[in-house]
Protein backbone atom coordinates (compact mmCIF):
# COMPACT_ATOMS: atom_id res chain seq x y z
CA UNK A 1 0.00 0.00 0.00
CA UNK A 2 1.08 3.35 -1.11
CA UNK A 3 1.54 6.36 2.00
CA UNK A 4 -0.29 9.24 0.44
CA UNK A 5 0.59 11.99 -0.10
CA UNK A 6 3.67 11.77 -1.66
CA UNK A 7 5.56 14.95 -1.65
CA UNK A 8 8.64 15.64 -4.28
CA UNK A 9 10.93 18.94 -4.66
CA UNK A 10 8.19 20.81 -6.89
CA UNK A 11 5.28 18.23 -6.80
CA UNK A 12 3.03 16.41 -4.16
CA UNK A 13 0.59 13.59 -5.69
CA UNK A 14 -2.88 12.87 -3.72
CA UNK A 15 -5.87 11.78 -3.60
CA UNK A 16 -8.15 12.49 -6.15
CA UNK A 17 -11.30 14.34 -5.04
CA UNK A 18 -15.18 15.65 -5.89
CA UNK A 19 -13.71 18.93 -6.45
CA UNK A 20 -11.05 18.37 -8.96
CA UNK A 21 -14.13 17.12 -12.05
CA UNK A 22 -14.00 21.68 -12.70
CA UNK A 23 -10.70 21.14 -13.26
CA UNK A 24 -10.53 18.31 -14.99
CA UNK A 25 -12.97 19.25 -17.65
CA UNK A 26 -10.56 22.41 -18.01
CA UNK A 27 -8.18 20.45 -18.58
CA UNK A 28 -10.36 18.33 -21.29
CA UNK A 29 -11.40 21.12 -22.75
CA UNK A 30 -7.94 22.59 -23.83
CA UNK A 31 -6.29 22.62 -26.95
CA UNK A 32 -3.88 19.76 -27.30
CA UNK A 33 -5.44 17.60 -25.04
CA UNK A 34 -4.99 13.89 -25.98
CA UNK A 35 -8.72 12.74 -25.80
CA UNK A 36 -8.72 9.49 -26.45
CA UNK A 37 -7.18 8.98 -23.00
CA UNK A 38 -10.66 10.50 -20.98
CA UNK A 39 -13.45 10.78 -23.92
CA UNK A 40 -12.53 7.92 -26.23
CA UNK A 41 -12.31 10.06 -29.05
CA UNK A 42 -15.25 11.83 -28.80
CA UNK A 43 -14.22 15.57 -27.61
CA UNK A 44 -18.06 17.17 -27.21
CA UNK A 45 -18.50 19.30 -24.35
CA UNK A 46 -21.06 16.85 -23.42
CA UNK A 47 -18.80 13.61 -23.52
CA UNK A 48 -16.19 15.74 -21.76
CA UNK A 49 -18.40 16.69 -19.15
CA UNK A 50 -19.78 13.03 -18.76
CA UNK A 51 -16.31 11.40 -18.76
CA UNK A 52 -15.02 13.84 -16.23
CA UNK A 53 -17.68 12.67 -13.88
CA UNK A 54 -16.95 9.21 -14.79
CA UNK A 55 -13.04 8.94 -14.31
CA UNK A 56 -13.85 10.99 -11.06
CA UNK A 57 -16.28 8.07 -9.73
CA UNK A 58 -13.60 5.73 -10.89
CA UNK A 59 -11.25 7.00 -8.48
CA UNK A 60 -13.06 7.21 -5.81
CA UNK A 61 -14.30 3.53 -6.43
CA UNK A 62 -10.32 2.63 -6.71
CA UNK A 63 -10.02 3.23 -3.44
CA UNK A 64 -11.88 0.69 -2.11
CA UNK A 65 -10.26 -3.43 -1.59
CA UNK A 66 -10.92 -4.81 -5.07
CA UNK A 67 -13.39 -8.03 -4.37
CA UNK A 68 -11.25 -10.48 -6.08
CA UNK A 69 -7.85 -10.04 -4.19
CA UNK A 70 -9.56 -7.57 -1.42
CA UNK A 71 -6.20 -5.14 -2.17
CA UNK A 72 -6.50 -1.89 -2.98
CA UNK A 73 -5.80 -2.61 -7.36
CA UNK A 74 -5.42 1.03 -8.77
CA UNK A 75 -3.95 4.29 -7.88
CA UNK A 76 -5.56 7.07 -9.36
CA UNK A 77 -3.51 10.51 -7.99
CA UNK A 78 -4.23 13.68 -8.31
CA UNK A 79 -0.48 15.82 -9.79
CA UNK A 80 -0.11 19.55 -7.61
CA UNK A 81 2.31 21.93 -7.50
CA UNK A 82 3.67 22.55 -4.10
CA UNK A 83 3.83 26.35 -4.98
CA UNK A 84 0.02 25.95 -6.34
CA UNK A 85 -1.40 23.31 -4.07
CA UNK A 86 -5.09 24.49 -4.62
CA UNK A 87 -5.17 23.36 -8.37
CA UNK A 88 -3.96 20.43 -9.48
CA UNK A 89 -1.93 20.15 -12.88
CA UNK A 90 -2.34 16.51 -14.09
CA UNK A 91 -3.21 13.07 -13.22
CA UNK A 92 -0.97 9.48 -12.94
CA UNK A 93 -1.96 6.06 -12.15
CA UNK A 94 -0.57 2.85 -11.81
CA UNK A 95 -3.53 -0.32 -12.36
CA UNK A 96 -3.72 -3.69 -11.60
CA UNK A 97 -1.18 -2.92 -8.41
CA UNK A 98 -1.03 -6.79 -7.57
CA UNK A 99 -1.77 -8.55 -10.93
CA UNK A 100 -3.67 -11.22 -9.61
CA UNK A 101 -6.50 -10.55 -11.94
CA UNK A 102 -3.91 -11.91 -14.76
CA UNK A 103 -3.35 -8.32 -15.95
CA UNK A 104 -0.78 -6.18 -16.51
CA UNK A 105 0.55 -3.37 -14.18
CA UNK A 106 0.40 0.06 -16.19
CA UNK A 107 1.39 3.43 -15.03
CA UNK A 108 -0.63 6.46 -17.26
CA UNK A 109 -0.46 10.16 -16.76
CA UNK A 110 -2.20 13.37 -18.45
CA UNK A 111 -0.41 16.90 -18.20
CA UNK A 112 -2.29 20.26 -18.67
CA UNK A 113 -1.21 21.01 -22.09
CA UNK A 114 -0.90 24.19 -20.96
CA UNK A 115 1.41 22.74 -18.37
CA UNK A 116 3.93 20.72 -20.65
CA UNK A 117 7.37 21.12 -20.76
CA UNK A 118 8.19 21.81 -17.67
CA UNK A 119 9.13 18.47 -16.53
CA UNK A 120 5.96 17.58 -14.75
CA UNK A 121 5.35 14.40 -16.29
CA UNK A 122 8.89 13.50 -15.19
CA UNK A 123 8.87 14.37 -12.01
CA UNK A 124 5.57 12.96 -11.26
CA UNK A 125 6.22 9.62 -12.30
CA UNK A 126 9.32 9.38 -10.80
CA UNK A 127 7.87 10.21 -7.58
CA UNK A 128 5.29 7.34 -7.91
CA UNK A 129 7.93 4.94 -9.38
CA UNK A 130 10.28 5.56 -6.74
CA UNK A 131 7.27 4.25 -4.10
CA UNK A 132 6.43 1.52 -6.73
CA UNK A 133 8.98 -0.11 -6.46
CA UNK A 134 10.35 0.69 -2.75
CA UNK A 135 6.86 -1.16 -1.48
CA UNK A 136 6.12 -3.74 -4.32
CA UNK A 137 8.72 -6.76 -5.40
CA UNK A 138 7.86 -6.44 -9.05
CA UNK A 139 10.31 -6.13 -11.37
CA UNK A 140 8.91 -4.35 -14.21
CA UNK A 141 6.00 -2.26 -15.18
CA UNK A 142 4.18 -1.21 -18.63
CA UNK A 143 3.23 1.94 -20.22
CA UNK A 144 1.01 2.65 -23.34
CA UNK A 145 1.66 5.83 -25.44
CA UNK A 146 -1.29 6.84 -27.13
CA UNK A 147 -1.06 7.80 -31.01
CA UNK A 148 0.14 11.50 -31.59
CA UNK A 149 2.53 11.92 -28.18
CA UNK A 150 5.85 11.09 -29.11
CA UNK A 151 6.79 12.79 -26.39
CA UNK A 152 5.17 10.57 -23.65
CA UNK A 153 7.58 7.81 -24.96
CA UNK A 154 10.10 10.10 -25.10
CA UNK A 155 9.40 10.67 -21.31
CA UNK A 156 9.16 6.87 -20.76
CA UNK A 157 12.52 6.26 -22.61
CA UNK A 158 14.33 9.08 -20.58
CA UNK A 159 13.05 7.30 -17.23
CA UNK A 160 14.48 3.68 -18.93
CA UNK A 161 11.56 1.68 -20.68
CA UNK A 162 11.80 0.08 -24.04
CA UNK A 163 9.33 0.00 -26.32
CA UNK A 164 8.05 -3.76 -26.46
CA UNK A 165 5.59 -4.12 -29.32
CA UNK A 166 2.40 -2.19 -30.96
CA UNK A 167 -1.27 -3.11 -29.56
CA UNK A 168 -3.66 -1.70 -32.49
CA UNK A 169 -7.01 -0.83 -30.97
CA UNK A 170 -10.86 0.05 -32.22
CA UNK A 171 -12.04 3.19 -30.70
CA UNK A 172 -14.83 4.67 -32.28
CA UNK A 173 -15.05 2.50 -35.16
CA UNK A 174 -11.02 3.68 -36.60
CA UNK A 175 -8.24 1.44 -35.99
CA UNK A 176 -5.73 2.87 -33.60
CA UNK A 177 -1.56 1.85 -32.83
CA UNK A 178 -0.37 2.00 -29.27
CA UNK A 179 3.32 1.88 -28.52
CA UNK A 180 3.60 -0.87 -25.52
CA UNK A 181 6.63 0.32 -23.22
CA UNK A 182 8.26 -2.34 -20.82
CA UNK A 183 10.29 -0.82 -17.68
CA UNK A 184 12.37 -3.15 -15.23
CA UNK A 185 13.45 -1.70 -11.96
CA UNK A 186 17.03 -2.01 -12.63
CA UNK A 187 16.97 0.15 -15.89
CA UNK A 188 14.75 2.41 -14.44
CA UNK A 189 17.26 3.32 -11.13
CA UNK A 190 19.53 3.63 -13.72
CA UNK A 191 18.42 5.82 -16.06
CA UNK A 192 17.04 8.10 -13.59
CA UNK A 193 20.34 8.38 -11.26
CA UNK A 194 21.78 11.00 -13.53
CA UNK A 195 17.72 12.73 -13.13
CA UNK A 196 17.60 13.35 -9.26
CA UNK A 197 19.70 15.86 -7.45
CA UNK A 198 23.77 15.16 -6.85
CA UNK A 199 25.11 15.73 -3.23
CA UNK A 200 28.07 17.56 -3.36
CA UNK A 201 31.48 15.84 -3.82
CA UNK A 202 33.71 15.10 -0.89
CA UNK A 203 36.82 17.42 -1.11
CA UNK A 204 40.26 16.60 0.50
CA UNK A 205 42.56 19.60 0.94
CA UNK A 206 45.52 18.97 3.16
CA UNK A 207 44.70 15.75 4.67
CA UNK A 208 41.22 16.88 6.12
CA UNK A 209 37.91 16.36 4.31
CA UNK A 210 35.27 19.32 3.73
CA UNK A 211 32.15 18.25 2.77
Amino acid sequence: MLKLPIFGTGLFLREMAYSDIPRIYEIASTPGFCFNFLTSGNATKEAIIDSAEHFMFEAYETKKPDPLTNLRECYKLAIVEIANPQSMVGFISIDEWSERRGKKREIRYFVDPREQGKGIATEASMLLLDRFFEVSSFDHIAASVQPGAPASQRIFEKLGARPAGLQTVTVNGTPETYVEMSLFRDDYFKATEKLRPQKPAARRTLGFMFL
